[in-house]
């Protein structure tokens, strides 16, 4: 930044560096700044969103990942934080019709996004939640730390706290990105706590 402040991949990159500490009006501030310097950058509009997100700022990360897919209507990345997004509001319906709205988008089977539709409309959030558990088990039996992860927000999201540090633990194992980021993910907040994650937290590095 000192040598080309007008780089703006290197404001993107010290704002998601600033996120993981849980700086988050200066890592606002920089990421900003990248957008201004790179306003058609997709990446940087996304993130601008996830660390508002991550902020704990949800009315403004909607707004912001909509304001992407005005740009960029195929953009997955934004249409599943902005259900997420949706979800951490308690605005459970725009939440889940945003999600199906992913799927579809990826390519799901009109039986299977009907499903999520029934189970929601009958059983709430509680069975939405059970049948995303049930969609990724062939995922998180391969050990795929991507399906970790989300079903840890799963299992957080529905009381289940051993369950979500299990798969953490089994996330840690191996070497992956997104560790980094549980200090600040408010879909972790119903694990904070817990002892547990708090080790978690400082065995990655925090």
């Amino acid at each position: 930044i000192k040598q080309n402040p007008r780089y703006a991949t290197a404001h993107h990159w010290y704002a998601e560096f600033l996120t993981t500490q849980g700086r988050f009006n200066e890592a606002i501030k920089e990421i900003k700044l990248a957008s201004s310097l790179d306003p058609f950058s997709m990446p940087i509009s996304v993130d601008w969103g996830i660390y508002l997100f991550f902020a704990h700022r949800f009315d403004e990360a909607i707004i912001q990942f909509q304001k992407t897919l005005e740009l960029d209507p195929d953009n997955t990345r934004a249409m599943s934080m902005l259900s997420a997004s949706y979800e951490q509001n308690k605005d459970y319906v725009k939440s889940v019709a945003a999600y199906l709205d992913l799927l579809q988008k990826q390519g799901g089977k009109p039986e299977e996004i009907e499903a999520f539709r029934r189970d929601f409309e009958h059983g709430g959030m509680v069975a939405f939640w059970r049948r995303k558990l049930e969609a990724q088990k062939k995922d998180i039996r391969s050990g795929d730390n991507e399906a970790q992860m989300r079903a840890a927000y799963l299992h957080s999201a529905l009381g289940e706290k051993d369950q979500a540090m299990k798969m953490l633990e089994a996330a840690y194992k191996k070497p992956y990105y997104k560790l980094c980021y549980i200090k600040v993910d408010p879909r972790y907040d119903n694990l904070r706590n817990d002892p547990r994650f708090t080790d978690l937290i400082e065995r990655v590095g925090f």
